[in-house]
């Protein structure tokens, strides 16, 4: 009796004075952002650096919603696609079925685009901080944060040209992943003036065993005839390929006519984590000059602030699909907060591009055309290093608003290349 008499005393007390306040805390909304990486397979050096990116950025964002007053939180779920696209669909639906309705990824243009029908099927939004092939240049609910394969290579053509190559040899897997970055190749080269030969091929058997032998063999017919129509010096052997490549470049070392030419890759290997810890292949790469190229960001207070957290957290510096991911989440939740409905996904998709461009990001501006594709950035064409102990990836030429500007090698050892 008396607890009942105390509390109508303290109900009536509230009620006539406003005296007591009984502040009922704001329930904590979770928001899971899936995420689709290669952690294993012939990307496992880009899922690699891009797990790190992501774990920083979420840890980043929950700071900033927590300091902004938000009861909103992130929270990840990462997906290992085996760097395969039948992988990444199913990591989709995986992600689907525990109601992740916005992914980061996938990586590739095949995985994508295996991907984009399914997304738009359930209500899913995808980011994909990788894919840049333009034959998915279309109206869908995917992203992409990285500028075109047209645009990386163009860059690749001006250096070819700068390098004084006249005749590119490309040596590429026979999926045709690819073909389009190539197709795009031949065309810039050919409009400065080079030419560009058939493609030699290896085959997914090829990758399984890790032997490349009988695809080299090709490949050094093809570089001899190269060479006997242009000389030595004005031949380039076109890399097309990803983490394989490293077993490609220490199973060239034995051939005599591959390595007495140069060699370029694509972004698939820039930067390349696998390559720097085998030495054999390393010491190939400086043998015929590997240079390969890959988007990279304009040096910021921002890029300052992020990239080295990621390199220390990775032990290395992380791909620009790393850093793009880390935008990816980022711009994630910046367009949520947008919308009261965190389910409201085609609310998201709309808004994202207008969240964009006001966006700080580490890599850059952020401006998506009318798909949803990068329209600019810049890039930058990568050589192993020369340091015994720690060769790391050096700077040696950037490309910007259709500009090649060399970088000489003493900035380059010394930071000075925007890396």
């Amino acid at each position: 009796m008396r607890r009942h008499l105390a509390v109508l005393f303290l109900a009536t007390l509230v009620l006539v004075t406003g005296c007591i306040d009984i502040e009922r805390p704001i329930p904590v909304e979770t928001v899971t952002i899936g995420a689709i990486l290669p952690r294993t397979g012939a990307l496992s050096s880009q899922g690699e650096a891009a797990s790190a990116a992501l774990e920083i950025a979420k840890d980043d964002a929950n700071a900033f919603l927590i300091a902004a007053g938000s009861n909103r939180r992130v929270a990840l779920s990462i997906k290992d696609d085996g760097s395969d696209a039948a992988g990444a669909l199913e990591a989709l639906r995986e992600l689907d079925d525990a109601g992740v309705h916005y992914v980061i990824g996938p990586f590739t243009t095949d995985a994508l685009d295996r991907c984009a029908a399914y997304a738009d099927r359930v209500g899913q939004v995808l980011l994909s901080p990788a894919s840049t092939g333009p034959e998915l240049a279309e109206d869908d609910v995917a992203f992409r944060l990285l500028p075109g394969a047209v645009q990386s290579a163009e860059a690749m053509a001006a250096l070819l040209e700068h390098d004084a190559r006249e005749m590119v040899v490309v040596l590429a897997d026979s999926r045709g992943g690819t073909d389009a970055w190539v197709d795009a190749l031949a065309s810039a080269f050919v409009d400065r003036g080079g030419a560009v030969t058939e493609r030699v091929r290896y085959d997914d058997e090829a990758i399984a065993q890790g032997n490349f032998r009988d695809a080299l063999a090709n490949l050094s017919v093809s570089v001899a005839e190269a060479i006997a129509d242009v000389g030595t010096s004005g031949v380039a052997v076109q890399l097309v390929s990803f983490d394989e490549g490293v077993r490609i470049l220490r199973q060239a070392a034995d051939d005599p006519v591959l390595t007495s030419v140069a060699w370029y890759g694509i972004d698939g290997m820039a930067l390349s984590g696998e390559l720097l810890e085998d030495a054999n292949a390393v010491a190939v790469a400086r043998q015929v000059n590997f240079t390969a190229v890959a988007f990279a960001p304009s040096t910021s207070e921002r890029y300052d602030e992020i990239v080295p957290d990621i390199r220390e957290a990775l032990g290395r510096l992380p791909e620009s699909q790393a850093i793009a991911a880390y935008d990816a989440l980022w711009l994630t939740v910046l367009t949520l907060r947008e919308s009261s409905d965190v389910d409201d996904t085609a609310f998201f998709a709309m808004a994202l591009p207008e969240v964009a461009p006001f966006y700080n990001g580490v890599s850059g501006v952020i401006r998506l055309d009318e798909n949803g594709d990068r329209t600019e950035g810049g890039f930058g064409l990568y050589v192993v290093g020369n340091a015994e102990e720690d060769p790391g990836w050096i700077m040696r030429a950037r490309y910007s608003e259709n500009v090649l500007t060399p970088i000489s090698p003493d900035a380059a050892e010394n930071g000075d290349d925007g890396e």
